[in-house]
Parts: structure tokens; sequence; C-alpha cells
């Protein structure tokens, strides 16, 4: 059984209810406290079913996952960036980005 807050679960709520067709059990918090249990309808229902879903769910998990591990990276080039040439302040990219208008 897993717990996750209200406003996670409003963000996506289509993961949230892959994974309990999937078979997991999924409490829905607010401020802390349960509100409501997620879970499959049906979840003696065809095997060949419930693992497609479960695969549809490995599938989103590894996409996250590979999501943050480009944000990391981007983050990590940043931090390579400024350690190179320093920091950049916001009126440099205002004036770079206006370089050549009139």
């Amino acid at each position: 059984m897993r717990s996750v807050p209200m406003a996670e679960f409003e963000s996506k709520p289509s993961a949230f209810v892959l994974a309990a067709k999937a078979g997991e059990e999924i409490v829905i918090t607010r401020h802390g406290k349960p509100m409501a249990t997620l879970m499959a309808v049906d979840p003696d229902g065809g095997a060949a079913q419930r693992e497609e879903e479960r695969d549809a769910v490995r599938r989103e998990e590894e996409r996250r996952a590979e999501q943050r591990e480009a944000v990391h990276a981007l983050f990590e080039l940043g931090r390579e960036h400024r350690a190179k040439y320093g920091s950049v302040s916001i009126d440099e990219i205002i004036e770079w980005k206006n370089e050549g208008r009139r």
C-alpha cells in the first residue's frame, strides 16, 4: 500500500490509476490524513491485462527516471558553465537578447 498526498495525486492521476489497476493499493491523503483509497475494481481480472498494465506503469516510471537524469545533467552542465565562465546577470542576458535590434 502506497500513500500519496492529494496534490501529487491531482498532478498525475492517470499514473496512479494505472498503478491501482496493476494491483497496487493507493491511499490518498490530505494534510497527512487518509481521505480515500484507490484500488482496482477487479484485482483478480485477466493476467494478460494486469501484465500489460504493469508494463505501462514500468514504462512510465522509466520515462520519469530518464527525465530526472536529463534534468540532473542540465543542472550539472550549468554548474560546469558557471565554474568556467562565472555567473551571468539578468541584465546581461537581456542585453544579449536585444543585441542587433534597433
